[in-house]
């Protein structure tokens, strides 16, 4: 090349290769030497890096070297697995190289199978990126495998990194042996998958008071009628709900550990205690929902499965009349009142609110034999709160003629109602 006065050029040059000796590894500062001939003299000149204020420098790195350290089938049962259902095996490929190593920037993985009873859904090769040095990585979320057609075969399965490349050269690096065959082998088993079944459910009370503390049981009987085990819980995300009812206090099952375990053919039972009853009355319904997870399956593969328990709340509410008598500054011998004929005097009812709940009214009537009632023959009260009495008051007029077998009134509730709106029991 020809280079005129004040002109400017480049040369590229090209580094094929790197030493491999240790001294080299990190920055590295390249200089440059250029020998020209000058035409009007024949003289040669050198120009050299030197004069510049910065020379230019690169990183050498030592090459990534790969190895794989693990292969797993990512159920939770480990090896177990349903019969032709899909599950996803992972790799574990580490970069063995130091600090001043290479990133390996794809490793690429080739599985196959021993007895060819599975199927690679999405093909049989597999890779994973960017793995700085010192640092493992498992492929993610795996290669997608479908499972043996049928329950009761083995399978095994192998992996082998086919093919590494380094970030910083884009070339080939290193593979070096696994530490044992299973590193790059899994060997897994089909099975049928669990089956999680509500055999029975039931409240050891089919009836119970609006508002009352006293406990009461709901239990619920699994069985797992599969091969798969299953894995119930976590607690706080199944349990037992009063459809529509705002007022119960329900004590949801514990379970050890936050989660329980039903191996194939076994059965166990879930207890919900109902520490307080709500206070609308009428028939209700326990729904309990059971969170299940069939550990042959792939996480996140979750079932519920729910049933109704019915029963019967009624009202607490209960009310009685105590007492029924004629004003006592009347003459009175024993339990007989004495009164002139034709004479007027009042006869008082005490109601006792005897249930579990306020009334909100209650109606009393009065009835007779010849004595006259002034006024309404029948009082309401209202507000009767739980635990107190009230008196009801009626004018009532002896006959004009004498009573020699003498006159009785007789007082009845009528109604009442608690503050739920239910009609209170007598007695």
């Amino acid at each position: 090349m020809q280079l005129g006065g004040n002109a400017v050029d480049s040369l590229f040059f090209r580094i094929n290769s790197v030493s491999q000796d240790p001294a080299l590894i990190g920055d590295v500062q390249i200089s440059a030497q250029v020998m020209v001939l000058e035409l009007n003299t024949g003289r040669e000149l050198v120009a050299t890096s030197d004069s510049l204020e910065t020379l230019p420098t690169v990183n050498v790195l030592n090459p990534s070297t790969a190895r794989m350290d693990g292969l797993i089938a990512y159920v939770k049962s480990d090896t177990l697995v349903n019969a032709d259902s899909t599950f996803h095996v992972r790799a574990l490929v580490s970069n063995l190289t130091g600090a001043d190593g290479d990133t390996i920037e794809k490793a690429t993985l080739e599985f196959d199978s021993f007895f060819n009873s599975i199927r690679f859904i999405q093909g049989d090769t597999l890779s994973v990126y960017d793995i700085a040095p010192g640092e493992s990585k498992w492929t993610e979320p795996g290669l997608l495998v479908q499972a043996p057609e049928f329950p009761g075969s083995n399978e095994v399965i192998h992996a082998k990194i086919q093919e590494v490349i380094g970030k910083s050269g884009g070339e080939a690096a290193d593979i070096q042996t696994s530490f044992s065959r299973s590193d790059t082998t899994v060997r897994i088993h089909s099975q049928a998958a669990g089956n999680l079944q509500i055999v029975d459910a039931y409240a050891d009370k089919d009836s119970v008071g609006a508002g009352s503390w006293i406990a009461w049981n709901v239990h619920v009987a699994l069985l797992n009628s599969g091969q798969g085990t299953i894995e119930i819980g976590p607690a706080d995300s199944m349990g037992l709900d009063i459809v529509g009812e705002d007022g119960c206090l329900i004590e949801q099952q514990e379970l050890n550990e936050d989660v329980r375990y039903l191996m194939a053919g076994e059965t166990d039972t879930l207890v919900y205690s109902i520490k307080r009853t709500g206070f609308a009355n009428g028939e209700k319904t326990a729904r309990i929902s059971i969170l299940g997870h069939d550990m042959n399956a792939r996480p996140g593969n979750s079932f519920v499965s729910t049933t109704d328990v019915p029963f019967v709340v009624y009202s607490n509410s209960a009310v009685q009349i105590t007492r029924t008598y004629v004003d006592t500054a009347l003459n009175v011998h024993g339990d007989t009142v004495h009164v002139n004929t034709g004479q007027t005097f009042n006869v008082k009812v005490t109601v006792n609110n005897a249930g579990g709940q306020d009334l909100s009214d209650v109606t009393v009537g009065l009835s007779t034999q010849n004595l006259q009632i002034i006024g309404d023959a029948e009082r309401t009260l209202t507000n009767l709160s739980f635990g107190s009495q009230k008196d009801v008051e009626f004018t009532v007029q002896a006959p004009q003629t004498p009573s020699p077998d003498g006159e009785y009134a007789v007082a009845r509730i009528l109604s009442a109602r608690g503050i739920d709106s239910y009609q209170a029991r007598e007695g």
